[in-house]
């Protein structure tokens, strides 16, 4: 899986291109289509999923969401913490070995297409790559 390997390490040095890579990886007998993304636009698009969820009614239920969103971001690059820049959360090397999906989808023959939109897996996982994906994910 040195191709794998190679694209994952290309796209998370490169994250301000925001490269996205068209692949079919099967995990467990099963086939997930997706575009490869880069970890911090993977963590970007979390953050700005999940400030478009809601209404909140509750205190808790703000205070959560915003420490969700201020953790994303930190990951994604987008902000840090001012007083002790040292105690900002950041992705780790492994971190960034890992494989992040967006447009993720499961096919499965009982059940057909599942959509499962962002994702992140273990390489470790992986039993099978190929680039390219047998329908459009736009």
């Amino acid at each position: 899986m040195r191709e794998l390997e190679f694209l994952i390490n290309l796209i998370n040095r490169l994250p301000l291109m925001e490269l996205e890579i068209n692949c079919t990886l099967l995990i467990g007998g099963r086939i997930i289509e997706g575009e490869l993304i880069p970890a911090k636009m993977y963590y970007r698009l979390l953050s700005e999923r999940l400030q478009r969820t809601g209404p909140f009614t509750g205190e808790t239920e703000r205070t959560v969401v915003g420490a969700l969103v201020n953790i994303f971001d930190n990951f994604a690059g987008l902000s840090f913490n001012l007083e002790n820049p040292r105690d900002t959360p950041s992705l780790s090397d492994e971190d960034l070995q890992d494989i992040y999906l967006q447009r993720a989808v499961l096919h499965t023959e009982s059940e057909g297409l599942t959509h499962l939109g962002l994702l992140h897996l273990r390489p470790l996982a992986v039993q099978g790559f190929r680039l390219g994906s047998s329908r459009s994910l736009r």
